[in-house]
């Protein structure tokens, strides 16, 4: 079954452009979205992470999760995992949880 779930891919490369993550990451399902942070650290050099929104069935998800933590990636060493939950989308469920629960409270 085809989902979308979100990576967190870590240690990237200062100079890494989103289009770089679309054709690296599209391999292995449909890029819905990449959203690329850039984290200030106390040395001269910020620390560069991206979220991956991917489009695939958990085979897929997985093979990418293998296949890109540890990789070299423009010189850096990867680190890709199942991000976690945001903040925005977890409140948007614990809303509609609450919306089916008070449903629920009135049909009975």
């Amino acid at each position: 079954m085809i989902s979308t779930t979100r990576l967190f891919v870590g240690n990237l490369p200062e100079n890494t452009e989103e289009k770089e993550l679309y054709s690296a990451f599209s391999h292995f399902g449909e890029i819905t979205n990449v959203d690329l942070k850039c984290k200030p650290g106390d040395t001269k050099e910020s620390k560069k992470f991206a979220f991956v929104s991917l489009s695939a069935d958990n085979g897929n998800v997985e093979s990418c999760i293998k296949h890109f933590t540890k990789a070299d990636f423009k010189g850096n060493i990867l680190y890709v995992t199942r991000a976690r939950e945001s903040f925005l989308e977890r409140l948007q469920r614990e809303r509609e949880l609450a919306k089916v629960k008070e449903a629920e409270k009135v049909s009975t």
